[in-house]
């Protein structure tokens, strides 16, 4: 006489780690046999790289066409490749920034920004909107952009002290006065000169 099996069945419970509810959240499996369509799930910024046995890329690849041998109920989980992005910067009437671009991975930090410089303004940093509007990005800001990038530079006009010559008049009222580039001049100095 012969001894009949039959293989058990047990439940797979699907961890996105990190990623959008996997449809289905769970299925039944049977031991011995292929695992069969697996869930799927998504997640901003990453690629999804597939089900294995332990947590963040651990353990073994499992696919549809994997034989089942975990004899209990178990949870596969998701893993995630973050993706890269190109970051390109706009100077903004500044010189040609170096580099012009950069590869930049998503929730990682930008690391090392362009640099550029503009005659009479100060540089004021790499910014999300023109003209500074946005978010200000630092080395160690991390990236959050799920599509090419481009930052700005924002500047801040230099200012200079102009000092008034009367040439043979009065002392000017005031001798000098602050002025920033790129902006009128505004209310300039009084002298008078007996004769003129």
């Amino acid at each position: 006489l012969y001894a009949k099996w039959v293989a058990n069945t047990y439940t797979v419970t699907f961890d996105a780690q990190g990623g959008n509810d996997p449809s289905p959240v769970s299925k039944s499996v049977t031991l011995d046999s292929p695992y069969g369509t697996l869930a799927t799930t998504t997640r901003s910024g990453y690629t999804f790289a597939g089900w294995w046995t332990e947590a963040g890329g651990a353990g073994t690849p499992v696919s549809a066409g994997t034989i089942v041998t975990n004899p209990v109920n178990h949870a596969l989980y998701a893993n995630w490749t973050a993706n890269d992005y190109t970051v390109t910067f706009d100077a903004q009437g500044g010189q040609t920034p170096s580099p012009v671009s950069k590869s930049v991975t998503y929730d990682t930090p930008y690391g090392t920004l362009a640099t550029t410089v503009r005659a009479g303004y100060t540089f004021a940093g790499w910014w999300t909107g023109v003209g500074g509007a946005g978010t200000l990005v630092t080395v160690d800001s991390v990236m959050k952009s799920t599509a090419d990038q481009t930052l700005y530079a924002k500047w801040t006009a230099n200012s200079c002290t102009v000092t008034f010559d009367a040439q043979g008049g009065s002392d000017p009222t005031p001798a000098t006065k602050s002025v920033t580039l790129d902006s009128p001049y505004g209310t300039l100095a009084t002298t008078t000169r007996a004769g003129y």
